[in-house]
């Protein structure tokens, strides 16, 4: 089962939070196989270079909004360039265990 993640960022995005995110997404037992994260308007340029350093690690993708419309309108911008059915929503403050990915995979293939 082939997965995508969606996050958005905007410039309130802490850069410690964002790289704890990361790290956790990092350590999934199972990855998700594309990363789209939302630039919600002008981000802070230690997030970009957070992102940039994870995309070695991580199938990460931005897309950009030239302005902040907030979080729903940022993520149903993200959701139309998800390549895949199954969407995990993440946010960007969170810490995710490493089984999460996987403990949803297997659950959504044991109850269609």
């Amino acid at each position: 089962m082939k997965t995508s993640a969606l996050m958005s960022i905007y410039i309130g995005t802490l850069p410690t939070d964002l790289r704890k995110t990361l790290d956790s997404l990092v350590n999934q037992v199972q990855q998700a196989d594309e990363i789209i994260v939302v630039l919600d308007g002008p981000v802070d340029e230690l997030a970009l270079s957070i992102l940039n350093d994870y995309s070695k690690n991580l199938p990460l993708r931005t897309i950009k909004s030239a302005t902040n419309q907030g979080l729903g309108p940022a993520l149903a911008k993200g959701l139309a360039h998800c390549s895949y059915d199954w969407v995990f929503r993440i946010d960007s403050d969170d810490i995710y265990p490493p089984e999460r990915f996987a403990l949803q995979v297997t659950y959504a293939k044991e109850n269609p």
